[in-house]
């Protein structure tokens, strides 16, 4: 088989089949010209074939570049676009960091559109701020892949982890770990983060702990995904209250925070658990600096988005406007780590 052959078919194969309901369909051949951009136009776009010398643009914006999953999303969606492109000279892939910052995100979304990129990756700021200028990508041709924070609005498609179910399984470890009775402090996230992720690990976790008579939710602050703001949350709940048994944050940044913030008071015996798998979540384990986490592969994740969007832009069917509320959930396995698991996880981030 040839190389072009092998590794279309490597991306074909595998975005269609995870790409569910709805991905499949086009015009006639004959529609296809030889790349020039264009529009979608009732429910259907331009293909192009970087296999076949068709030119594409492919950007990633992250919501914090410098955020550990973020680097993984892009180490894998390099690992995809890079060797193609060095293969066929035909995909150019940019990175833009909008620091966190919805406005930025949005103005760095307004350039895309003018700059004609043909896919974009994006983890959002603001799942509910940036859906105008999601729908000003989508009606300019770009496809829409976005990764674990979605817009609210239908896009091409939608990758997550197993974020409730793993979360509520996480909780009931964290339950058993405690004897089932205890109070805990939370470090979560603002509403609108949660419409956003949707498939939320903390609300399962949380929802877990709801089940046990025993144990008592003293307070829950609002975190920004940060371990400076979740230190500083952490220090105010040991100020406040004497008898703490577990903290739990949504995810493993604002854990690493709380951990330290725990450390430093010189209090001991409070159990600290976050999520998503990060390396130096998993170095806080084996230190015992932190009891759990939730496990994700983002380099992985990174890896499907890339193929998806190669999808999307070689399909006419433009999956930015497939009839459905939603955009199709990609959604990859997590799993619980402890101290008693920890060395088994190799495939670090």
């Amino acid at each position: 088989m040839k190389l072009r052959k092998l590794m279309a078919g490597i991306v074909a194969v595998t975005t269609a089949m995870m790409l569910l309901a709805g991905c499949s369909g086009g015009k006639d051949a004959d529609s296809k010209d030889s790349g020039d951009k264009a529009a979608a136009t009732e429910g259907y776009h331009t293909a192009k074939d970087p296999y076949d010398g068709d030119k594409v643009k492919i950007a990633y914006v992250p919501n914090i570049g410098s955020a550990a999953n973020a680097q993984a999303w892009e180490k894998g969606i390099r690992q995809v676009l890079e060797p193609l492109n060095e293969i066929y000279g035909t995909i150019e892939f940019n990175v833009f960091d909008p620091n966190g910052n919805n406005e930025q995100q949005i103005s760095i979304l307004t350039d895309l559109c003018a700059q004609e990129y043909d896919a974009l990756i994006i983890q959002c700021v603001d799942g509910t701020g940036i859906v105008p200028a999601i729908q000003e990508c989508e009606e300019a041709g770009i496809q829409v892949i976005s990764l674990n924070v979605s817009p609210s609005c239908q896009h091409a498609a939608r990758f997550g982890f197993g974020g409730y179910t793993n979360g509520y399984a996480a909780g009931l470890e964290a339950a058993k770990m405690m004897g089932e009775e205890g109070n805990v402090v939370i470090v979560g996230v603002p509403p609108e983060v949660t419409q956003a992720v949707g498939d939320c690990p903390w609300i399962g976790f949380q929802e877990a702990l709801a089940t046990f008579e025993g144990i008592t939710i003293l307070e829950e602050q609002a975190g920004d995904f940060t371990a400076e703001n979740a230190n500083e949350i952490m220090r105010d709940f040991l100020t406040k209250y004497d008898d703490i048994d577990m903290a739990w944050c949504s995810n493993d940044a604002m854990a690493e925070g709380a951990a330290l913030a725990i450390q430093s008071a010189g209090r001991e015996g409070i159990a600290v658990w976050g999520a998503d798998g990060e390396t130096q979540a998993l170095e806080y384990i084996e230190q015992g600096l932190m009891t759990g986490t939730i496990f994700n592969d983002p380099i992985t994740m990174g890896n499907d988005a890339a193929k998806m969007a190669l999808y999307c832009i070689m399909s006419e069917t433009d999956q930015n406007f497939v009839d459905a509320e939603y955009a199709p959930s990609i959604m990859l396995p997590s799993s619980v780590v402890t101290a008693e698991n920890v060395k088994e996880i190799t495939n670090r981030w």
